[in-house]
């Protein structure tokens, strides 16, 4: 039982009366909807007469809210039948489908129906497919074909579950595909005439007349010998204006 937090009286939350504001919301919302029902139930009779008394006493003020939450209980009531007879009718909508897909999904393992377009292959039309399917049913159980179907049959699904297990190979770069090309052996990467490598620019020195240049980690000391300097807000070196950028060509960017 579940009682209001904080309450001397311990009141049951049931107990309590509707509020007005709760009563007359609900009343503005669906009396029109009762007004319109040909057969009310006598419940709902008699609170049609209470909301339409406008001389009610407080007790029937207390009445109209008992019926009021009985309604909204009723409503809620349905509401939730509603939503599971919805969830299962989905439910058997979905196996519906996918038993369907199955069926489909054979057809393609038999080369019956294309898996792009979903038609039938020119190997069947729709009355030379259905014709076969319909001698297929009265085949006794104990048949030898019906036997002899069904090995095949188990073999090829065996196939296809195989085969989708598979990885698929990864696709390969242009390098590693003139690799495999070639036996496994690096094959040098093609280059266009007149290409050569790799040219390096000769960086432009900035405002300040610095020339920032590409240091690797390891290489620092050497170029500070050659006259760059660190700089620590760009966390790179470069050569003052006045030196010659020739001895830093291998750190010029590429």
């Amino acid at each position: 039982m579940l009682f209001l937090p904080y309450s001397p009286w311990r009141i049951p939350l049931f107990c309590l009366p509707e509020s007005a504001s709760v009563v007359d919301d609900w009343l503005r919302d669906n009396l029109p909807r009762l007004r319109a029902l040909k057969a009310p139930s006598p419940r709902r009779k008699a609170l049609l007469l209470l909301a339409d008394d406008p001389a009610r006493s407080p007790g029937d003020d207390a009445k109209l809210a008992r019926l009021v939450r009985a309604e909204r209980a009723s409503d809620k009531a349905r509401r939730d039948t509603n939503a599971v007879l919805t969830s299962d009718a989905k439910a058997a909508r979905k196996a519906r489908d996918h038993n369907r897909f199955q069926a489909a999904g054979l057809l393609t393992l038999a080369g019956l129906l294309d898996p792009k377009t979903g038609t039938l292959t020119s190997m069947f039309d729709a009355s030379e497919l259905l014709g076969g399917l319909l001698e297929l049913a009265h085949v006794p159980m104990l048949d030898q074909r019906r036997m002899d179907w069904r090995k095949a049959g188990t073999k090829r699904l065996s196939d296809a579950k195989a085969s989708a297990a598979k990885p698929k190979p990864a696709s390969l770069t242009p390098a590693e595909a003139r690799t495999a090309a070639n036996g496994g052996s690096p094959v040098p990467t093609p280059q266009k005439s007149g290409e050569g490598a790799p040219r390096a620019l000769k960086p432009v020195p900035d405002a300040d007349g610095r020339t920032f240049i590409a240091v690797p980690r390891g290489q620092h000391e050497a170029a500070g010998e050659l006259g760059a300097i660190w700089d620590e807000s760009r966390r790179a070196r470069y050569v003052p204006a006045g030196l010659d950028l020739e001895p830093f060509r291998q750190w010029w960017p590429q």
